[in-house]
């Protein structure tokens, strides 16, 4: 039988993959539904969607199993809980500050904040990073989020 403080954590991890799911679900229909006049709208929002419906089942699925081991604290789990903020930040930011400058952003705060990488290194590969990959997938016909800066 699983102890109180191992359910208190089961259900915010629940409750947090909960929210996820609905969030990714919510921006798929959106998506389809605010890009409707252009090509493969409906194709990403449906993708998004698809990926927040298997997400909902698969914490479903996880909810209801139970706890598999007792969570000790270990010396990296700062480090997960700090990779996990960069990436909520990241989600929430794109919606406002579009691809390119939020995925610039969140690759700086794992290479500086997480890798002790130095300033000048993450702020060129971010840029990097972040203008390539914005270009890969444009060049693939997805739709990104264009934010502040109006490029893809």
């Amino acid at each position: 039988m699983a102890n109180r403080a191992e359910l208190n954590i089961k259900r915010i991890e629940v409750a947090a993959l909960a929210a996820i799911a609905l969030i990714a679900i919510g921006e798929g229909f959106d998506l389809a539904d605010r890009h409707a006049d252009h090509m493969r709208a409906m194709e990403s929002g449906g993708y998004l969607v698809l990926l927040g419906a298997i997400l909902a089942g698969l914490t479903t699925l996880y909810g209801l199993r139970a706890p598999a081991t007792i969570w000790r604290v270990a010396a990296g789990d700062r480090r997960v809980a700090a990779a996990f903020a960069i990436l909520v930040v990241y989600a929430v930011a794109i919606p406002y500050l579009g691809y390119l400058l939020s995925t610039a952003l969140a690759v700086f705060a794992f290479l500086t904040g997480l890798g002790r990488r130095s300033f000048l290194f993450g702020t060129i590969f971010a840029v990097a990073f972040a203008v390539g990959s914005a270009w890969f997938w444009k060049a693939l016909g997805v739709i990104l989020p264009r934010g502040i800066i109006p490029w893809p």
